[in-house]
C-alpha cells in the first residue's frame, strides 16, 4: 500500500443545486485534492471528523484511494446492502429512469441471498418491497414519508448482510446466482430476466473491484452458465393481418378511450413502432399526405418508468431513441393504412396543445400506461 503523512484537512463546501443543498468535505493527500459528497451536515461532519483525527494521531494515509488506512480497513469489511445502495447513488445521475427501476429490481434479486441470518426477519414480500421501491431509489431512500415498517425492514437488512468480500467465497457465490434463475414464488424467470440480472450483477462485481472491496471478479472463475434463451419464435403467437385488423376494430369498441387508442395501436402493427416511440409521436415527426404512403421521422423516445424514478417527476422518462445517440432521429414508412388511421385520429380528436397526437381522455400530457394495457386487454378478450 502506497502511504503518506502529508495530509490538509480543509473547511466542509455547502453546496445549493437545483436538487436540494448538498456537503462536500474536502481535503488532501500528498497533494493530490479529494472530495466526498453527503446529503446532510451531520454525515459531513462526521466524515471530516475521522480525517481529523486520523490527521492528529499520525495514521497513514493510502495515496490511492485519500483515505487513513484505519478507514481503509473498515471500507474493505463494507456490507453488501451499504455496497449496493453506494453502487445504485454512483450510476443514478447517468442512466435512464427504466434502467434505475431494473437495477432495483436486480439487486433486490441479491440482496435476499445475501442475509446472514433469519433472526427477527421481516415478511419476505415486505423486505423486496422495501428494497425495491425505497432502499435501491437514492431519492427516496431517506424520505421522511417512508412508512414505518419499510424503515424498519430496511435497518434489518442493514444489520444483517453479509460483507462485500464473502463474494470471494464459492459457497455463498454459487447459491446466489442460483438464485438469480427464480421468482419470488419459486417458479422460473423468464431467461431475459435472469440475464439481465447477471449482467447488473457483474457491473456491482466490477464497481467492488475498483473500490478495492474485492482483489477481482470471482464470477467468471466460477463455472455456471445462464440458462440459453429461446429464439425461435412460435408463429402461432403471431398476429396475422386479418387478426391485426379485428383487434384495431375491437379497440375502437373499447368505451371513450378506445377510440382515442386505434391509431396508437396502428402505429404498432404498420410502423413496428416501440410503445414509447409511438407515445412520443408529435405533429412535426408526421410527413404524410391526405392518403397514400408518407414517413414518420422519429426523433425521441417516453418510456414509463415511474415517477419514483424520473428526474422530472413524471410516469414517462423523455429521452433519445433507443440504441441511438441523442440528436440522432429514425425515418419509418407510413403505410396507407396507418396514414388513414393518423389522419381520422387528428380529424376527431385534434392534437394536444405542444403537438403530441396521443393523450389521455383528461390529460393533455400523458398517455396513461394503464389505459393502453387495459384497452388492450379488453380487445384482445
Amino acid at each position: 500500500m502506497n502511504t503518506t503523512y502529508d495530509v490538509r484537512v480543509w473547511k466542509t463546501e455547502v453546496r445549493h443545486g437545483k436538487r436540494g443543498t448538498v456537503y462536500r468535505v474536502r481535503w488532501g493527500v500528498a497533494g493530490i485534492p479529494r472530495r466526498e459528497t453527503f446529503q446532510t451536515a451531520a454525515l459531513a461532519d462526521s466524515f471530516r471528523s475521522k480525517l481529523l483525527t486520523a490527521q492528529r494521531e499520525g495514521v497513514a494515509f493510502d495515496i490511492d484511494t485519500g483515505l487513513p488506512v484505519t478507514m481503509q480497513r473498515a471500507a474493505r469489511a463494507m456490507t453488501w446492502y451499504e455496497f449496493a445502495c453506494a453502487f445504485v447513488d454512483m450510476k443514478w445521475p447517468r442512466v435512464a429512469a427504466t434502467t434505475r427501476r431494473t437495477h432495483a429490481e436486480a439487486l433486490t434479486a441479491v440482496t435476499v441471498s445475501m442475509f446472514t441470518g433469519t433472526r427477527g426477519k421481516p415478511d419476505d414480500k415486505l423486505i423486496r418491497k422495501a428494497l425495491n421501491r425505497w432502499g435501491f431509489n437514492k431519492v427516496k431512500r431517506d424520505d421522511p414519508d417512508m412508512p414505518d415498517d419499510v424503515r424498519a425492514a430496511l435497518r434489518w437488512v442493514a444489520a444483517n448482510t453479509r460483507p462485500v468480500s464473502d463474494l470471494a467465497k464459492p459457497e455463498v457465490l454459487r447459491p446466489l446466482l442460483d438464485a438469480l434463475l427464480v421468482k419470488l414464488d419459486g417458479t422460473p424467470a423468464a431467461t431475459s430476466v435472469v440475464s439481465r440480472r447477471r449482467k447488473i450483477f457483474n457491473t456491482a462485481v466490477e464497481y467492488a473491484v475498483e473500490r478495492k472491496l474485492l482483489h477481482s471478479n470471482p464470477i467468471p472463475a466460477l463455472k455456471w452458465k445462464i440458462p440459453k434463451a429461446v429464439t425461435v419464435v412460435d408463429r402461432r403467437r403471431v398476429v396475422n393481418p386479418t387478426q391485426a385488423r379485428q383487434l384495431l376494430a375491437a379497440v375502437a369498441e373499447q368505451g371513450r378511450s378506445g377510440p382515442r387508442l386505434v391509431a396508437f395501436y396502428g402505429c404498432l402493427y404498420f410502423a413496428a413502432l416501440r410503445p414509447e416511440e409511438a407515445v412520443a409521436l408529435n405533429k412535426r415527426h408526421l410527413d404524410i399526405p391526405e392518403s397514400g404512403w408518407g414517413w414518420l421521422h422519429l426523433d425521441r423516445a417516453e418510456p414509463h418508468a415511474g415517477k419514483d424514478w424520473t428526474d422530472s417527476g413524471r410516469n414517462r422518462d423523455r429521452r433519445q431513441l433507443k440504441q441511438r445517440e441523442r440528436g440522432e432521429t429514425r425515418s419509418v414508412p407510413c403505410p396507407p393504412e396507418l396514414t388513414e388511421l393518423i389522419n381520422a385520429h387528428i380529424k376527431q380528436f385534434g392534437l394536444a396543445p405542444d403537438g403530441r397526437l396521443f393523450r389521455g381522455e383528461r390529460n393533455d400530457q400523458e398517455l396513461p400506461k394503464g389505459t393502453i394495457n387495459k384497452i388492450w386487454r379488453l380487445a384482445r378478450a
